[in-house]
């Protein structure tokens, strides 16, 4: 009788700290706001004592962004319009409960409602991953008459400046001869409501320099013969112009600018679209009359082309990851070549409190081969593990850490010359098809 009464009073207990550390969630959100406003969303997640791995994620329709207010410690990541916020078990809030706050901007030309409430992933105490949604709270995007219909201005037809669509979007070059060493290039993109990435790249003649003059808030790099100007967010304006000063330095031929078209990407419909720009037959047949009565003369057209062939050690033999295999007397190891242009790792830990390599993969379990590395980004000390100079390589990695080790959150994160980028930016920059996430 006393073993029944025992083993009723422990399956009780059993079931109150169940109840206790029921982990829930709930979001608050104002009921109305208006276009072009900033609004605050506030989230509630009860936890208990439960004190493990962690994370939130909300998704968001196109034209609404969000930034970060206060995450209690989390890592916040707001890309491909997903929020997420991630607790490793050292950095979670000890308290039962706790709120975190993120703010969302509305696009002016927004219409609709916005469905807060997204979902908390976690692993239990038997190490099981769980999944909680929260319930939605809806926020009614209205105008001034208190309706999310089309306001009446954006039913107006500007003559001059009519609504460019995303299919009519393009970019135009006009060239302009300074004097006899000097040439401005003139570029004006027409890109309509269009907000997210966007890159122009161009190229120049041997022995030029290009200047960025006016970038319009585009990141401007140049190497070698070539030159880039890559736009995280556009400005609002549905016409942009650019201005780049080309300067002849060692004998560089101003008038074989005109062997160089340009282009701009961007993406449409989760697609990469590349174009062409646009140059006006009068204005290359004036530039030319200018430039050869400096002097400068025609030359063979120059094609910049990209090496993307795997790197190989010098027996000529491909190596895993675009690295180096050495042997030695314990056998191969991996020598990271120097990471220059777009690469791909994947990220399996983010601690705010630094631990070595050793102590990551035994947090993590992580068991594969692969050297860790470490990257200081915002504040974090970041660990990635792989480099690839495909996405499709680093995400079919991905999978294979997420079915082999603790590191079940892991995704891919992308790096320009060992800088820290976005994944959208990497498939741009270095012209790769998009991929599904």
């Amino acid at each position: 009788m006393i073993k029944y009464f025992l083993l009723a009073f422990n399956i009780i207990i059993a079931i109150i700290f169940f109840f206790l550390d029921e982990v829930s969630i709930s979001v608050d959100a104002p009921p109305e706001a208006a276009p072009g406003s900033e609004i605050i969303v506030t989230v509630t997640i009860s936890k208990g004592s439960f004190q493990n791995f962690l994370r939130y994620q909300q998704e968001l329709p196109i034209g609404i962004k969000a930034k970060e207010l206060e995450s209690k410690g989390g890592d916040f990541q707001f890309d491909l319009q997903k929020i997420k916020i991630i607790w490793w078990p050292d950095v979670l809030p000890v308290e039962s409960d706790f709120t975190i706050q993120y703010t969302v901007q509305v696009d002016k030309t927004f219409r609709g409602k916005i469905d807060f409430g997204g979902m908390i992933n976690y692993v239990d105490g038997s190490g099981n991953r769980q999944s909680i949604e929260a319930g939605i709270t809806k926020t009614t995007i209205i105008n001034g008459d208190g309706y999310y219909t089309p306001s009446s201005d954006s039913l107006l037809t500007d003559v001059a400046n009519p609504p460019i669509k995303k299919t009519e979007i393009r970019a135009e070059k006009r060239y302009t001869l300074i004097d006899d060493k000097t040439a401005k290039l003139n570029i004006k993109i027409y890109k309509g409501d269009l907000d997210n990435f966007m890159k122009y790249n161009d190229s120049i003649p041997t022995g030029c320099e290009a200047i960025a003059l006016d970038t319009k808030g585009g990141i401007f790099k140049a190497e070698g013969r070539e030159f880039k100007i890559l736009w995280n967010v556009l400005p609002p304006d549905s016409i942009i112009e650019v201005e780049i000063l080309v300067t002849s330095k060692e004998n560089g031929n101003l008038l074989s600018l005109l062997n160089y078209t340009g282009r701009i990407s961007y993406m449409f419909d989760d697609a990469p679209i590349v174009k062409d720009l646009i140059i006006d037959d009068n204005n290359i047949a004036q530039y030319t009359q200018a430039a050869e009565k400096a002097g400068y003369k025609k030359e063979d057209k120059f094609s910049p082309l990209a090496d993307k062939t795997p790197k190989k050690d010098k027996n000529g033999k491909k190596s895993r990851h675009g690295q180096k295999e050495v042997k030695s007397s314990q056998g191969v190891r991996q020598i990271p070549e120097p990471e220059k242009g777009i690469r791909y790792k994947v990220q399996i830990c983010a601690l705010q409190k630094y631990k070595d390599a050793k102590a990551v993969k035994r947090i993590r379990k992580y068991s594969l081969g692969d050297n860790v590395e470490l990257f200081s980004h915002q504040g974090w000390y970041k660990y990635t593990v792989g480099s690839f100079n495909i996405y499709n390589s680093a995400r079919d990695y991905r999978e294979t850490i997420w079915h082999t080790s603790d590191a079940t959150d892991a995704f891919v994160a992308a790096y320009n010359n060992s800088i820290r980028i976005t994944v959208q930016e990497g498939l741009m920059l270095s012209n790769e098809p998009w991929r599904p996430f």
